[in-house]
């Protein structure tokens, strides 16, 4: 009875929200692995269903109260995100919040300049409106040398050493690739740490959006909208960059900047938005390692070659979590692991 009180309370603040009666309950339904997530984080897809017998979609999660903080916020700001409503944004447990269901997600082409710009437009007006706003946001982590030095090890490249221990062959693939990580960690660590002195590039950061490809990025009719920010902080707007903008299309963000009001000078602005690309290769270093298997690499290594070309290159190609064919038989080429089978 606690959650289902939970959800109608957080329900009707977002009925509220969108000028809709009283929610009398809610009901589940579906919701697909993908849309769930991989965080852990409870979430349930339903209907909330209002005094007059209409419906109204939306989403319950059951947050950190980070994120809780930080909807409520964008909310609040119009911002390109689902609109959102809990009644906890105080405690510190985990508590539900009811989100505007934005219905099954829908995927721009990754060369669609046009969505391109509009989600450049999207992106930077969060960045804009939360930019050097960190004492307004007590509740959002504020990253430092601590959090970087975790980034690069603890949530990184402390698995790959762990996967070295556990696989012979992993270990006969990729086992020489570990002392070049670790100084690359260390080098992105300092130049992160760096960055984070600069007020001029602090915000509400995302720190999840992953590529073009990915699953926190709708195209909706008329702006892109952008969801889950459960691994969002105060940190260099650069790294929400990195997924989505190749040296081509970094202009269209920097633009969207300076029509927010922001003006960085572009050569200062390209040298940190270049040096922050290797956030997505330690980010989603784990995650890669944790779907390869012993065997031929060709068949689960699409994800660490690309996070290894991301952190010892500092960029790819192709800005797609499912790059081109082509492209693997070139990584497969040369890190040598075209064939890993015991």
């Amino acid at each position: 009875m606690e959650r289902e009180s939970s959800w109608i309370e957080a329900a009707q603040g977002l009925a509220d929200a969108f000028g809709r009666g009283e929610v009398c309950r809610v009901e589940t339904r579906g919701l697909t692995d993908a849309e769930r997530g991989w965080s852990g984080a409870e979430v349930v897809r339903g209907e909330a269903v209002l005094s007059d017998g209409s419906r109204m979609p939306l989403i319950l999660k059951c947050a950190e109260r980070k994120e809780r903080c930080a909807m409520a916020r964008l909310t609040r700001q119009r911002q390109c995100v689902p609109a959102s409503f809990s009644a906890d944004l105080d405690g510190a447990a985990p508590a539900w919040m009811a989100m505007e269901d934005l219905g099954r997600q829908r995927l721009a082409p990754p060369d669609d300049r046009a969505f391109l710009r509009r989600f450049a437009i999207a992106l930077a007006s969060i960045h804009a409106r939360n930019l050097d706003r960190g004492t307004e946001m007590p509740w959002l982590p504020a990253a430092g040398a601590d959090h970087w030095r975790r980034v690069v090890s603890e949530l990184s490249v402390d698995h790959f050493e762990r996967k070295l221990h556990e696989s012979e062959s992993f270990a006969r693939a990729f086992g020489r690739y570990l002392a070049p990580l670790r100084e690359m960690g260390a080098r992105f660590a300092r130049e992160m740490t760096a960055l984070c002195g600069e007020a001029a590039c602090m915000t509400l950061a995302h720190g999840d959006l992953q590529m073009r490809d990915g699953a926190h990025v709708y195209d909706c009719p008329g702006a892109p909208r952008i969801i889950d920010f459960g691994f969002c902080g105060y940190a260099p707007l650069y790294i929400d960059l990195a997924g989505w903008f190749s040296d081509a299309d970094l202009p269209l963000y920097h633009a969207a900047l300076a029509a927010q009001g922001i003006a960085i000078r572009y050569a200062d602005f390209e040298e940190r938005a270049r040096a922050a690309r290797r956030y997505n290769g330690f980010v989603y270093l784990c995650p890669s390692v944790m779907d390869w298997r012993d065997g031929p690499t060709e068949r689960t290594g699409m994800r660490l070659l690309q996070a290894l070309k991301i952190i010892l290159d500092g960029d790819l190609p192709e800005r797609a979590v499912r790059y081109s064919p082509a492209l693997f038989q070139r990584l497969l080429a040369e890190f040598g692991a075209a064939d890993t089978a015991e």
